[in-house]
């Protein structure tokens, strides 16, 4: 054994161990406890401890131990132990049949007895023998008829005889007896509790399920209602008193002939039994059910005798298949009306979508007259007004500054038409979506500004290499030329302007990815507080005699990012520059066509 001992067990003086310590007096006293103790204790654990315990008085011995069979993983399984050790672990609490000694005499169902443990390696560890003085060793295998049931086990320190054997082989039959006895007892205990348990669990499963059942003797008319039956109409168990009157009074009186003749139907050799009707409570309320049965029995001419079935409560599922109706009535009637109000909807975008037409028609006409009609006379009389000042302009001393005057409203009032031109043409005149370098863009943009740069000796620097965007190529030039255009003409007296360019990636979640522009200057920036106010048309915050311009320019830019899907906004410190950022898609969900 390889168990290590939690305590030495006492024993009497020592008196060799040539001595046999089984006598005729001890052995029929342990018999006699044993007898005992199988006809008292009704549990098998607390019978194998019981029958160990007095092994180990009566005998004196150092070790009985009880191995049970457990023929699924065909092993014996240590149950009881007694003497110097009492636990039910260790390396030989499970013992393969076929091998170890304990194993063998499983196997070979055969007893076996030696007075030589030490030399035995299959009975124990020798070292441990050694150490605990062990000397003898009996197993005997406990079997009811040719089944195994387990293996018993005494381990002493002093010599065994043939008597002892003997007897002892008396006791493990008797022993192996009680245990199949105690198993089937046990057994019985189990199925009993198991079937209490699953009556138990259907009973719960039926009130929580809210059902109940029902047995009718169709030929004597006696009905059993379970009380998971009655609950259903509101009363308490008995509440039927067994009388059929009493179920069909609490069967609501619209649906009781229906009920019924499913009922008798059924009871007669037709369809089972499968309707649904509602009750009435003792209290007023009103419950429905579905019923359902068979006959399960019939009498020797083949008359139905025996019907089962149950009554399941569901109140809840016809509430909501009237509410469901309810919906699908309302739902009918919101259909109706969004048809009319569909139909009406197209018709105001019919006319919405007319009144669009006329207005882009009237937009282009004022276009066309803006850049003939209007722009003709101003022509005129830019034109004239240089032919006054060559041939009469020493003759009209101090009126050529009228002169001058006059001119150059002309000249702002055509700077105003072409901005007005270009304001109306980021939709009248757009051109398709189609992929645009950035970089090539800002290029044409930055020697288009060449003079300006040289005049403010200024420069752009651009940051990094510029995304391809799908975009409109002619409306991406008036943008970002707007935007650098302000960028150098807004700057601070005696500093020369610094404009930086750069972009970022953004890709939010469930969003196509965009780029962000950011237009930095170190100009004379604004108040935040007229941000809105810089993107509307004819807004400036500055006066003609500070900064040329009309106030259209960024209102423009504003109205080509909305046209891309795209927005703009800025930041600004008075005196310490602007920043303009500007977010676009990179590419067009719906490309437009122009």
């Amino acid at each position: 054994m390889s168990d290590q001992p939690s305590s030495r067990a006492e024993t009497q003086p020592q008196q060799g161990v040539d001595t046999p310590r089984f006598k005729l007096g001890p052995l029929g006293n342990l018999s006699l406890e044993i007898s005992i103790i199988q006809n008292k204790e009704d549990t098998l654990q607390g019978m194998l401890t019981a029958c160990t315990e007095a092994m180990a008085r009566h005998l004196d011995i150092a070790l009985a131990r009880i191995w049970l069979v457990n023929e699924a993983e065909n092993v014996l399984e240590v149950q009881a132990s007694s003497g110097m050790y009492t636990h039910l672990n260790g390396p030989h609490a499970r013992v393969p049949i076929g091998t170890w000694r304990l194993g063998l005499i499983a196997a070979e169902r055969a007893s076996y007895m030696t007075n030589d443990v030490a030399s035995d390696p299959d009975i124990a560890d020798q070292e441990w023998a050694r150490q605990e003085e062990i000397v003898g060793f009996a197993g005997y295998p406990l079997s009811v008829g040719k089944r195994l049931i387990g293996v018993l086990a005494l381990f002493t320190r002093y010599k065994l005889d043939n008597v002892a054997l003997q007897t002892i082989e008396t006791i493990a039959n008797g022993l192996a007896l009680a245990v199949e006895r105690l198993s089937l007892l046990e057994r019985e205990r189990g199925a009993r509790a198991e079937a209490e348990m699953s009556q138990q669990r259907l009973s719960l499963a039926h009130q929580a399920a809210h059902i109940g059942t029902f047995e009718w003797d169709i030929q004597t008319n006696e009905i059993v209602w379970t009380p998971e039956l009655e609950a259903l109409y509101g009363l308490p168990p008995g509440g039927f008193e067994g009388k059929y009157e009493n179920w069909a009074q609490r069967v609501h009186p619209d649906d009781l002939q229906q009920a019924e003749a499913n009922l008798q139907s059924a009871a007669s050799g037709g369809p089972p039994y499968n309707t649904e009707f509602r009750v009435i409570w003792p209290d007023g309320a009103r419950r429905w059910l579905l019923a359902k049965g068979q006959v399960t029995h019939y009498d020797d001419a083949g008359h139905p005798r025996r019907m089962i079935g149950v009554n399941i409560d569901i109140t809840d599922r016809k509430r909501a298949e009237q509410d469901l109706a309810l919906m699908n009535l309302r739902l009918q009637d919101l259909n109706a009306n969004l048809e009319a109000m569909v139909t009406a909807r197209t018709e105001s975008l019919r006319q919405t979508n007319i009144e669009l037409q006329r207005s882009n028609q009237e937009l282009q006409d004022f276009a066309y007259v803006a850049s003939h009609d209007l722009q003709e006379p101003l022509r005129k009389i830019q034109a004239f007004g240089n032919l006054l000042e060559e041939e009469y302009g020493e003759q009209l001393g101090e009126g050529k500054s009228y002169l001058d005057r006059m001119r150059n409203s002309a000249g702002r009032m055509r700077v105003l038409i072409e901005d007005l031109l270009t304001f109306s043409r980021v939709t009248t005149k757009a051109q398709p979506f189609a992929p645009v370098d950035l970089n090539v863009i800002v290029r044409d943009v930055i020697d288009d500004l060449s003079s300006r740069l040289q005049m403010t000796q200024g420069d752009i620097e651009i940051v990094g290499d510029l995304p391809t965007i799908e975009a409109d190529p002619r409306q991406m030039y008036q943008m970002l030329q707007n935007l650098l255009n302000n960028a150098l003409k807004f700057h601070q007296p005696g500093q020369p302007p610094h404009v930086r360019m750069h972009t970022e990636l953004q890709e939010p979640p469930d969003t196509p990815k965009q780029y962000v522009l950011f237009i930095e200057d170190n100009g004379i920036g604004f108040d935040e507080k007229y941000l809105d106010r810089i993107f509307t048309v004819f807004q400036r915050l500055h006066g003609r005699g500070s900064y040329e311009g009309t106030g259209i320019g960024l209102a423009v830019v504003r109205k080509i990012v909305e046209r891309h899907g795209g927005t703009i906004t800025a930041s600004s410190t008075p005196g310490k520059g602007s920043t303009f950022i500007v977010t676009l898609p990179a590419c067009q969900v719906s490309p437009e066509k122009g």
